[in-house]
Protein backbone atom coordinates (compact mmCIF):
# COMPACT_ATOMS: atom_id res chain seq x y z
CA UNK A 1 0.00 0.00 0.00
CA UNK A 2 1.28 3.48 -0.88
CA UNK A 3 0.74 5.72 2.17
CA UNK A 4 1.47 9.46 2.46
CA UNK A 5 1.49 11.12 5.87
CA UNK A 6 0.81 14.88 5.81
CA UNK A 7 1.79 16.62 9.05
CA UNK A 8 2.21 20.25 10.06
CA UNK A 9 5.61 19.54 11.68
CA UNK A 10 7.42 16.47 12.96
CA UNK A 11 7.42 18.04 16.40
CA UNK A 12 6.49 17.01 19.92
CA UNK A 13 3.90 14.32 20.61
CA UNK A 14 2.40 14.37 17.12
CA UNK A 15 5.84 14.16 15.51
CA UNK A 16 6.68 11.15 17.64
CA UNK A 17 3.43 9.35 16.80
CA UNK A 18 3.75 10.01 13.05
CA UNK A 19 7.39 8.87 13.08
CA UNK A 20 6.58 5.65 14.94
CA UNK A 21 3.63 4.94 12.65
CA UNK A 22 5.56 5.61 9.42
CA UNK A 23 8.53 3.48 10.51
CA UNK A 24 6.29 0.58 11.51
CA UNK A 25 4.39 0.74 8.21
CA UNK A 26 7.66 0.83 6.27
CA UNK A 27 8.92 -2.23 8.20
CA UNK A 28 5.77 -4.10 7.12
CA UNK A 29 6.68 -3.47 3.47
CA UNK A 30 4.43 -0.52 2.66
CA UNK A 31 5.57 2.39 0.49
CA UNK A 32 5.50 5.29 2.98
CA UNK A 33 6.26 8.98 2.47
CA UNK A 34 6.06 11.85 4.99
CA UNK A 35 5.43 15.46 3.98
CA UNK A 36 5.85 18.27 6.54
CA UNK A 37 6.28 22.04 6.64
CA UNK A 38 9.78 23.35 6.08
CA UNK A 39 9.92 26.77 7.77
CA UNK A 40 9.57 26.89 11.59
CA UNK A 41 6.63 28.76 13.12
CA UNK A 42 7.58 30.06 16.57
CA UNK A 43 8.40 27.06 18.77
CA UNK A 44 7.14 24.66 16.10
CA UNK A 45 9.81 23.06 13.93
CA UNK A 46 10.75 19.61 12.70
CA UNK A 47 12.70 17.70 15.35
CA UNK A 48 16.06 16.75 13.85
CA UNK A 49 16.11 13.32 15.49
CA UNK A 50 12.72 12.49 13.94
CA UNK A 51 14.01 13.39 10.47
CA UNK A 52 17.15 11.32 11.09
CA UNK A 53 15.18 8.30 12.32
CA UNK A 54 12.95 8.30 9.25
CA UNK A 55 15.90 8.70 6.88
CA UNK A 56 17.85 5.93 8.63
CA UNK A 57 15.00 3.47 8.11
CA UNK A 58 14.26 4.40 4.53
CA UNK A 59 11.18 6.61 4.88
CA UNK A 60 11.49 9.63 2.54
CA UNK A 61 10.57 13.01 4.03
CA UNK A 62 9.70 16.01 1.87
CA UNK A 63 9.50 19.51 3.32
CA UNK A 64 7.32 22.19 1.75
CA UNK A 65 5.54 25.33 2.95
CA UNK A 66 3.11 25.24 4.38
CA UNK A 67 1.07 22.52 6.02
CA UNK A 68 0.73 24.71 9.13
CA UNK A 69 -0.52 28.09 7.91
CA UNK A 70 -4.21 28.63 7.17
CA UNK A 71 -3.29 30.32 3.90
CA UNK A 72 -4.66 29.21 0.53
CA UNK A 73 -1.57 30.10 -1.53
CA UNK A 74 0.77 28.36 0.94
CA UNK A 75 -1.47 25.29 1.03
CA UNK A 76 -1.76 25.24 -2.76
CA UNK A 77 2.04 25.26 -3.01
CA UNK A 78 2.18 22.02 -1.02
CA UNK A 79 -0.54 20.51 -3.19
CA UNK A 80 1.54 21.29 -6.26
CA UNK A 81 4.57 19.72 -4.58
CA UNK A 82 2.54 16.55 -4.06
CA UNK A 83 1.60 16.60 -7.74
CA UNK A 84 5.30 16.64 -8.61
CA UNK A 85 6.05 13.77 -6.24
CA UNK A 86 3.17 11.57 -7.40
CA UNK A 87 2.54 11.74 -11.12
CA UNK A 88 -0.66 10.68 -12.89
CA UNK A 89 -1.27 6.99 -12.29
CA UNK A 90 1.14 6.92 -9.32
CA UNK A 91 -1.16 8.52 -6.74
CA UNK A 92 -1.09 7.25 -3.14
CA UNK A 93 -3.57 4.59 -2.05
CA UNK A 94 -4.35 6.69 1.03
CA UNK A 95 -3.50 10.18 2.27
CA UNK A 96 -3.20 10.30 6.07
CA UNK A 97 -3.52 13.88 7.28
CA UNK A 98 -2.56 14.75 10.86
CA UNK A 99 -4.44 18.06 11.18
CA UNK A 100 -7.18 19.97 9.38
CA UNK A 101 -4.88 22.03 7.14
CA UNK A 102 -3.19 18.87 5.79
CA UNK A 103 -6.67 17.49 5.07
CA UNK A 104 -7.42 20.61 3.03
CA UNK A 105 -4.15 20.13 1.12
CA UNK A 106 -5.02 16.49 0.46
CA UNK A 107 -8.33 17.54 -1.07
CA UNK A 108 -6.63 20.21 -3.20
CA UNK A 109 -4.24 17.57 -4.55
CA UNK A 110 -7.01 15.06 -5.21
CA UNK A 111 -9.21 17.69 -6.83
CA UNK A 112 -6.43 18.77 -9.18
CA UNK A 113 -6.15 15.14 -10.29
CA UNK A 114 -9.89 14.86 -10.81
CA UNK A 115 -10.13 11.95 -8.41
CA UNK A 116 -11.33 11.37 -4.85
CA UNK A 117 -8.34 9.79 -3.18
CA UNK A 118 -9.06 8.17 0.21
CA UNK A 119 -8.27 10.59 3.04
CA UNK A 120 -7.94 9.68 6.72
CA UNK A 121 -7.36 12.42 9.29
CA UNK A 122 -6.11 11.94 12.83
CA UNK A 123 -7.26 14.62 15.27
CA UNK A 124 -4.44 14.71 17.82
CA UNK A 125 -6.05 17.45 19.93
CA UNK A 126 -7.75 20.81 19.66
CA UNK A 127 -4.93 22.72 21.32
CA UNK A 128 -5.26 25.92 23.31
CA UNK A 129 -4.82 28.49 20.52
CA UNK A 130 -7.90 27.73 18.40
CA UNK A 131 -10.53 30.42 18.24
CA UNK A 132 -14.18 29.47 17.83
CA UNK A 133 -13.91 30.42 14.15
CA UNK A 134 -10.83 28.29 13.64
CA UNK A 135 -12.48 25.33 15.35
CA UNK A 136 -15.52 25.65 13.08
CA UNK A 137 -13.23 25.92 10.04
CA UNK A 138 -11.41 22.78 11.15
CA UNK A 139 -14.66 20.84 11.51
CA UNK A 140 -15.63 21.93 8.02
CA UNK A 141 -12.32 20.60 6.70
CA UNK A 142 -12.72 17.34 8.60
CA UNK A 143 -15.92 16.79 6.67
CA UNK A 144 -13.70 16.56 3.58
CA UNK A 145 -12.00 13.44 4.98
CA UNK A 146 -13.41 9.93 4.61
CA UNK A 147 -12.80 9.20 8.29
CA UNK A 148 -11.45 11.18 11.24
CA UNK A 149 -9.60 9.11 13.84
CA UNK A 150 -9.55 10.16 17.50
CA UNK A 151 -7.77 8.42 20.40
CA UNK A 152 -10.67 7.88 22.81
CA UNK A 153 -14.43 7.71 23.22
CA UNK A 154 -14.33 11.05 25.03
CA UNK A 155 -12.55 12.67 22.09
CA UNK A 156 -15.14 11.18 19.73
CA UNK A 157 -18.02 12.63 21.77
CA UNK A 158 -16.33 16.04 21.91
CA UNK A 159 -15.82 16.05 18.15
CA UNK A 160 -19.40 14.98 17.45
CA UNK A 161 -20.64 17.77 19.73
CA UNK A 162 -18.84 20.23 17.47
CA UNK A 163 -20.77 19.08 14.43
CA UNK A 164 -18.86 16.22 12.79
CA UNK A 165 -21.22 13.33 11.89
CA UNK A 166 -20.67 10.15 13.91
CA UNK A 167 -20.37 8.19 10.65
CA UNK A 168 -17.08 9.96 9.93
CA UNK A 169 -15.54 9.33 13.37
CA UNK A 170 -13.45 6.29 14.29
CA UNK A 171 -11.70 5.63 17.60
CA UNK A 172 -8.09 4.51 17.11
CA UNK A 173 -6.21 4.39 20.43
CA UNK A 174 -2.80 6.03 20.26
CA UNK A 175 0.19 3.77 20.74
CA UNK A 176 3.90 4.36 21.20
CA UNK A 177 7.19 2.55 20.99
CA UNK A 178 9.95 3.30 23.47
CA UNK A 179 11.05 6.94 23.26
CA UNK A 180 14.52 7.24 21.74
CA UNK A 181 14.79 11.05 21.92
CA UNK A 182 18.40 11.96 22.79
CA UNK A 183 19.33 13.51 26.14
CA UNK A 184 21.35 16.70 26.56
CA UNK A 185 23.80 17.40 29.41
CA UNK A 186 21.10 19.01 31.60
CA UNK A 187 18.96 15.91 31.23
CA UNK A 188 21.84 13.63 32.20
CA UNK A 189 22.50 15.66 35.33
CA UNK A 190 18.82 15.41 36.24
CA UNK A 191 18.82 11.63 35.76
CA UNK A 192 21.75 11.34 38.15
CA UNK A 193 19.83 13.40 40.71
CA UNK A 194 16.69 11.25 40.32
CA UNK A 195 18.65 8.04 40.79
CA UNK A 196 20.37 9.42 43.87
CA UNK A 197 17.08 10.53 45.44
CA UNK A 198 15.54 7.11 44.86
CA UNK A 199 18.54 5.33 46.32
CA UNK A 200 18.04 7.43 49.46
CA UNK A 201 14.45 6.22 49.74
CA UNK A 202 12.56 9.14 48.21
CA UNK A 203 9.54 8.70 45.93
CA UNK A 204 10.32 10.67 42.76
CA UNK A 205 7.36 12.01 40.77
CA UNK A 206 7.93 13.58 37.33
CA UNK A 207 5.29 16.05 36.13
CA UNK A 208 5.56 16.79 32.37
CA UNK A 209 3.61 19.61 30.77
CA UNK A 210 3.41 23.33 30.26
CA UNK A 211 5.03 25.36 33.06
CA UNK A 212 2.71 28.21 34.04
CA UNK A 213 2.39 30.27 37.21
CA UNK A 214 -1.30 29.37 37.56
CA UNK A 215 -1.33 26.00 35.80
CA UNK A 216 -1.00 22.33 36.69
CA UNK A 217 2.66 22.66 37.67
CA UNK A 218 1.79 25.29 40.30
CA UNK A 219 -0.97 23.01 41.63
CA UNK A 220 1.56 20.19 41.96
CA UNK A 221 3.85 22.44 43.99
CA UNK A 222 0.99 23.34 46.33
CA UNK A 223 0.10 19.67 46.75
CA UNK A 224 3.66 18.67 47.63
CA UNK A 225 3.95 21.56 50.09
CA UNK A 226 1.01 20.09 52.04
CA UNK A 227 2.74 16.74 52.44
CA UNK A 228 5.33 17.98 54.91
CA UNK A 229 8.53 16.01 55.48
CA UNK A 230 6.87 12.59 55.51
CA UNK A 231 6.50 10.91 53.12
CA UNK A 232 9.66 11.84 51.24
CA UNK A 233 8.26 12.86 47.87
CA UNK A 234 10.44 14.63 45.33
CA UNK A 235 8.72 16.49 42.48
CA UNK A 236 10.38 17.15 39.10
CA UNK A 237 8.68 19.60 36.69
CA UNK A 238 9.59 19.20 33.02
CA UNK A 239 8.24 21.34 30.19
CA UNK A 240 8.27 24.62 28.33
CA UNK A 241 7.03 27.87 29.81
CA UNK A 242 7.67 30.02 32.91
CA UNK A 243 10.39 27.91 34.52
CA UNK A 244 12.04 30.90 36.23
CA UNK A 245 8.74 32.06 37.79
CA UNK A 246 8.11 28.60 39.18
CA UNK A 247 11.66 28.35 40.53
CA UNK A 248 11.06 31.63 42.39
CA UNK A 249 7.84 30.21 43.84
CA UNK A 250 9.63 27.05 44.96
CA UNK A 251 12.27 29.11 46.75
CA UNK A 252 9.68 31.36 48.39
CA UNK A 253 7.79 28.43 49.91
CA UNK A 254 10.97 26.70 51.07
CA UNK A 255 10.76 23.65 48.79
CA UNK A 256 14.09 23.94 46.98
CA UNK A 257 15.18 20.54 48.32
CA UNK A 258 11.86 18.91 47.40
CA UNK A 259 10.81 20.40 44.05
CA UNK A 260 13.13 20.65 41.05
CA UNK A 261 11.99 22.80 38.10
CA UNK A 262 13.95 21.33 35.21
CA UNK A 263 12.32 23.31 32.43
CA UNK A 264 12.40 22.33 28.79
CA UNK A 265 13.58 18.90 27.65
CA UNK A 266 13.21 17.13 24.32
CA UNK A 267 12.98 13.80 26.16
CA UNK A 268 10.45 14.10 29.02
CA UNK A 269 9.35 10.50 28.53
CA UNK A 270 12.86 9.15 28.97
CA UNK A 271 13.31 11.27 32.10
CA UNK A 272 10.03 9.99 33.54
CA UNK A 273 11.19 6.42 32.89
CA UNK A 274 13.62 6.80 35.79
CA UNK A 275 10.96 7.95 38.27
CA UNK A 276 8.52 6.15 40.56
CA UNK A 277 5.51 7.92 39.13
CA UNK A 278 4.36 10.28 36.36
CA UNK A 279 1.89 13.02 37.30
CA UNK A 280 -0.39 14.08 34.45
CA UNK A 281 -2.84 16.97 34.93
CA UNK A 282 -4.48 17.74 31.61
CA UNK A 283 -6.52 20.91 31.30
CA UNK A 284 -10.14 20.40 30.18
CA UNK A 285 -9.23 21.18 26.56
CA UNK A 286 -6.19 18.87 26.47
CA UNK A 287 -5.80 15.11 26.20
CA UNK A 288 -2.11 14.73 27.14
CA UNK A 289 -2.18 11.02 26.39
CA UNK A 290 1.53 10.47 25.65
CA UNK A 291 2.97 10.64 29.20
CA UNK A 292 0.37 8.11 30.35
CA UNK A 293 1.19 5.68 27.54
CA UNK A 294 4.89 6.07 28.25
CA UNK A 295 4.25 5.29 31.91
CA UNK A 296 2.26 2.19 30.95
CA UNK A 297 5.13 0.99 28.81
CA UNK A 298 8.12 2.01 30.91
CA UNK A 299 6.98 1.30 34.46
CA UNK A 300 6.32 4.47 36.48
CA UNK A 301 2.90 4.58 38.10
CA UNK A 302 0.52 6.92 36.26
CA UNK A 303 -1.07 9.47 38.61
CA UNK A 304 -3.69 11.48 36.70
CA UNK A 305 -6.35 14.11 37.22
CA UNK A 306 -9.78 12.64 36.53
CA UNK A 307 -10.44 14.50 33.30
CA UNK A 308 -12.62 12.43 30.95
CA UNK A 309 -9.85 11.78 28.41
CA UNK A 310 -7.51 10.51 31.12
CA UNK A 311 -10.23 8.43 32.79
CA UNK A 312 -10.48 6.59 29.47
CA UNK A 313 -6.86 5.51 30.01
CA UNK A 314 -6.38 5.09 33.75
CA UNK A 315 -8.57 3.08 36.10
CA UNK A 316 -7.93 4.04 39.72
CA UNK A 317 -6.25 1.28 41.68
CA UNK A 318 -5.95 -0.93 38.59
CA UNK A 319 -3.71 0.75 35.99
CA UNK A 320 -2.76 3.81 38.05
CA UNK A 321 -4.08 6.35 40.53
CA UNK A 322 -6.52 9.22 39.99
CA UNK A 323 -7.48 12.35 41.90
CA UNK A 324 -10.00 15.15 41.54
CA UNK A 325 -8.53 17.34 38.80
CA UNK A 326 -7.61 20.87 39.90
CA UNK A 327 -7.83 20.04 43.63
CA UNK A 328 -4.48 20.41 45.40
CA UNK A 329 -5.76 18.70 48.53
CA UNK A 330 -6.96 15.69 46.54
CA UNK A 331 -3.58 15.47 44.82
CA UNK A 332 -1.82 15.62 48.19
CA UNK A 333 -3.88 12.66 49.35
CA UNK A 334 -3.11 10.66 46.23
CA UNK A 335 0.63 11.35 46.47
CA UNK A 336 0.58 10.21 50.11
CA UNK A 337 -1.33 7.10 49.04
CA UNK A 338 1.36 6.37 46.45
CA UNK A 339 4.23 6.98 48.85
CA UNK A 340 2.85 4.76 51.63
CA UNK A 341 1.72 2.02 49.24
CA UNK A 342 3.50 -1.32 49.60
CA UNK A 343 5.91 -2.08 46.78
CA UNK A 344 3.87 -5.17 45.89
CA UNK A 345 0.81 -2.97 45.32
CA UNK A 346 2.78 -0.54 43.15
CA UNK A 347 4.11 -3.47 41.13
CA UNK A 348 0.55 -4.73 40.61
CA UNK A 349 -0.38 -1.36 39.10
CA UNK A 350 2.67 -1.43 36.85
CA UNK A 351 1.97 -5.00 35.73
CA UNK A 352 -1.63 -4.24 34.76
CA UNK A 353 -0.54 -1.06 32.97
CA UNK A 354 2.04 -3.01 30.94
CA UNK A 355 -0.71 -5.44 29.90
CA UNK A 356 -2.91 -2.51 28.85
CA UNK A 357 -0.04 -1.08 26.80
CA UNK A 358 0.67 -4.37 25.06
CA UNK A 359 -2.95 -5.03 24.19
CA UNK A 360 -4.25 -1.60 23.19
CA UNK A 361 -1.63 1.17 23.48
CA UNK A 362 1.45 -0.09 21.64
CA UNK A 363 2.63 1.26 18.30
CA UNK A 364 1.99 -2.20 16.85
CA UNK A 365 -1.66 -2.15 17.97
CA UNK A 366 -2.13 1.39 16.64
CA UNK A 367 -0.52 0.46 13.33
CA UNK A 368 -2.86 -2.50 12.92
CA UNK A 369 -5.90 -0.31 13.58
CA UNK A 370 -4.80 2.21 10.95
CA UNK A 371 -4.12 -0.39 8.27
CA UNK A 372 -7.61 -1.76 8.87
CA UNK A 373 -9.05 1.76 8.62
CA UNK A 374 -7.13 2.44 5.39
CA UNK A 375 -8.58 -0.71 3.83
CA UNK A 376 -12.09 0.27 4.91
CA UNK A 377 -11.92 3.70 3.26
CA UNK A 378 -10.26 2.31 0.13
CA UNK A 379 -12.90 -0.41 -0.23
CA UNK A 380 -15.69 2.11 0.33
CA UNK A 381 -14.27 4.31 -2.45
CA UNK A 382 -14.12 1.33 -4.83
CA UNK A 383 -17.72 0.41 -4.06
CA UNK A 384 -18.91 3.97 -4.68
CA UNK A 385 -16.95 4.12 -7.92
CA UNK A 386 -18.47 0.83 -9.09
CA UNK A 387 -21.99 2.05 -8.29
CA UNK A 388 -21.43 5.28 -10.19
CA UNK A 389 -20.43 3.32 -13.31
CA UNK A 390 -23.37 0.89 -13.16
CA UNK A 391 -25.98 1.81 -15.77
CA UNK A 392 -29.39 2.70 -14.38
CA UNK A 393 -32.04 0.01 -14.83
Amino acid sequence: MRIVHLVTFLHGDTGRLVTDLAIRQRALGHDVTVVASETPAGELANDAHRLQALARLGVPVHLADSLHQRDFDANLAVSRHLAELFGPGAEPDVLHAHAAVPTFIARLFAGARGTRLPIVQTLHGWGMARTAGEAAWDVGLMNLADRVAVPSAHAAQRLASRGLPWARITVVPHGVDADATPFDDRDRALLARIREDRQRGAIVVVCPGRLEADGPAALAISAVARLGEQPRVRLVLVGEGDADDLRDRVRRVGLAATVHVHGRSAAPGRIAREADAVLVQARPEDDQWLPVLDAFRDGPVAVVGDRPALRDLVEDGVTGLTFVAGDAGALTGTLARLAFMAEEAREALRREARTRHRDTSSAAAMGGHYLHLYRLVCDARLRRAARSQTPAA
